[in-house]
C-alpha cells in the first residue's frame, strides 16, 4: 500500500467534503489532484515522463556536439584548402569531421523521432478516461467512499459487513454481467445471499465533450 498516496487522497476527500457532499464533487477533486489513475498507469506515465526528460537531454547534447563538429569541419576544411598540396593529414581530418557531422545528424533525427513517440504516448495516457470505484449500500442511501482501485472499494464493503456477520462467514462478489465495468454486489454464504453492498465503477472523462450534452 502506498501510504503517502492514501493520505493525500484522504486530505483531498476531506477538503472536498467541506465544500460539497456529491460523489461527482469528490471525484472531481481527486481528478484535479491526479489521484484517480490506476497504480499501473501512474507508474507507466512517470516512467514515460522520465524517459522523455532523458531523451530531451540526450537530444540537446547531440545538438551541441553536432554544432561543435560542424564548426571543426568548417575550420579544418578551410585549412585543408590552403595547405592541401602539403598536408594529406589535413584532408583526412576533414573526412573524419564530415563523417562526424553526418553521424550527428542521423543521431539527432533518431532522438527527435523518439521524443515525438514519447510525447504521443504521454498525451494518450493523460487523455485516457479515468475509472473511480464507488463503495455503497444503495438501499440504505449510504456511500462508503470512492477509490482508485476495485480492490480498495471491495475492502471497505467487506470490512463493514464483517462487523455484522463475523470473520467466519464466507464472502463473495457477484458481477451484474461479464463486462469490465460491471457493478458487483457482495454476497454471503455458499447460497449466495446478496447483502446490498455494491461496488460501482464510474468512468470519468479527462476532457469535456460538448457533443455529449446534445
Amino acid at each position: 500500500m502506498n501510504t503517502r498516496r492514501v493520505n493525500t487522497a484522504a486530505d483531498v476527500i476531506n477538503a472536498a467534503l467541506m465544500q460539497t457532499r456529491t460523489a461527482a464533487g469528490i471525484a472531481l477533486a481527486l481528478e484535479s489532484a491526479q489521484l484517480l489513475m490506476s497504480p499501473e498507469t501512474a507508474a507507466e506515465l512517470e516512467q514515460l515522463r522520465t524517459a522523455l526528460a532523458v531523451s530531451e537531454q540526450r537530444s540537446e547534447r547531440r545538438r551541441i556536439a553536432w554544432r561543435m563538429a560542424r564548426s571543426r569541419a568548417i575550420s579544418t576544411g578551410g585549412a585543408a584548402d590552403r595547405y592541401a598540396a602539403r598536408s594529406r593529414d589535413a584532408q583526412e581530418a576533414l573526412q573524419h569531421m564530415l563523417f562526424a557531422v553526418i553521424a550527428g545528424q542521423l543521431a539527432l533525427h533518431e532522438a527527435n523521432r523518439e521524443r515525438k513517440e514519447l510525447r504521443a504516448r504521454v498525451a494518450e495516457l493523460e487523455a485516457a478516461p479515468t475509472t473511480v470505484y464507488r463503495a455503497e449500500h444503495p438501499d440504505s442511501g449510504i456511500t462508503l467512499g470512492h477509490y482508485g482501485t476495485r480492490e480498495a472499494a471491495r475492502k471497505h464493503c467487506e470490512t463493514v459487513l464483517r462487523r455484522e456477520v463475523g470473520d467466519e462467514t464466507f464472502l463473495g462478489w457477484v458481477p451484474d454481467d461479464g463486462s469490465e465495468l460491471a457493478p458487483e454486489e457482495l454476497c454471503v454464504g455458499h447460497d449466495v445471499e446478496c447483502t446490498g453492498y455494491i461496488v460501482t465503477p464510474l468512468e470519468l472523462a479527462s476532457e469535456y465533450d460538448e457533443g455529449a450534452d446534445e
